[in-house]
């Protein structure tokens, strides 16, 4: 593990170290652009949370505590348990999607409500792209794996009732 040469009110913290998982969480969030309409997720709670919040914090403890993964972190003698209780964290499903029926308003080839609740659904045309549908049944975000946006492949789309964002950086992996 290396010392911790994170900025933080314009001191270095050289008296603790950090591990691996912690830095490269810091080194990934801490340097996207601001992106005042993206959202991060807590995996523990399964609450979602303005992203630019996440890139504010001073640490990939920090980080990696606010995403719900701070069991991960191998550094400063900490646990690595993973949690038990996951509180309100809802389970989803994955089903494939039979094309759509005309009778909901598609995007994508995907109806952009009426989906399965609370389910990720992949697009059947095959083209790299998962959708998470809400509660509802309406499009709440998604990922697109085969092209670039300007935000990498992956990237992520965030639905707002019947309008889609431009697009935001994203990861599928927990850090």
């Amino acid at each position: 593990m290396e010392q911790m040469k994170q900025e933080n009110g314009g001191a270095d913290r050289l008296d603790q170290k950090e591990c691996l998982g912690c830095r490269i969480i810091y080194s990934i969030f801490s340097n996207f652009p601001p992106m005042p309409s993206a959202r991060a997720y807590n995996v523990e709670t399964g609450e979602f949370f303005p992203f630019d919040r996440l890139r504010s914090l001073p640490n990939g403890y920090e980080m990696a505590k606010a995403q719900g993964i701070a069991w991960t972190c191998d550094c400063r003698g900490r646990s690595r348990t993973p949690p038990q209780n996951l509180g309100n964290a809802q389970p989803f499903g994955y089903k494939p999607l039979d094309a759509p029926n005309g009778d909901a308003e598609t995007y994508g080839g995907m109806p952009t409500e009426n989906g399965p609740p609370n389910t990720w659904v992949e697009n059947p045309s095959g083209s790299g792209q998962l959708r998470l549908y809400d509660a509802n049944g309406n499009a709440a975000v998604d990922i697109d794996f085969d092209h670039d946006y300007g935000f990498g492949a992956p990237h992520s789309h965030n639905w707002d009732g019947r309008s889609r964002d431009l697009g935001n950086a994203v990861s599928i992996l927990p850090y």
